[in-house]
């Protein structure tokens, strides 16, 4: 997400709100690039790999 969300050079509606995500986000590019961005760092930052890891095999499918 952070990867699209740095280069994505259009105006874009970002929305990672579905329940396989482990973190919902939206915003509207370029608007919303700085807060977007500081948020994915934020929870890179503070999220552990194991706690994203146990929301993954613990995801009911849809």
């Amino acid at each position: 997400m952070k990867t699209l969300d740095e280069n994505l050079a259009i105006e874009a509606e970002f929305a990672a709100m579905g329940a396989s995500n482990a973190v919902q986000l939206y915003g509207v590019l370029p608007k919303d690039k700085a807060k977007l961005l500081a948020v994915l760092d934020e929870i890179m930052g503070s999220v552990d790999e194991k706690e994203l890891e146990h929301y993954r095999k613990n995801l009911r499918h849809l």
